[in-house]
């Protein structure tokens, strides 16, 4: 995966302003569609591990 960021070079043509307009709604399309896939995953997942955990806990032996 690639961190960073890109540098758009635009000229000042009505054409280049529509597509940098459709560029960053695309963008943002994807950031909201990446960030509910995140929260969907992770409300699935966590009381799955938290289930898991709650196995492998080991019982406190109590001496009477």
């Amino acid at each position: 995966m690639e961190d960073g960021f890109y540098i758009v070079f635009v000229k000042s043509s009505p054409e280049d302003i529509v597509a940098v307009i459709k560029l960053s709604k695309n963008t943002y399309r994807k950031i909201m569609q990446n960030l509910w896939r995140a929260a969907g995953y992770n409300v699935a997942a966590i009381p799955h591990v938290r289930e898991f955990q709650l196995q492998l806990e080991v019982q406190p032996l109590v001496l009477f």
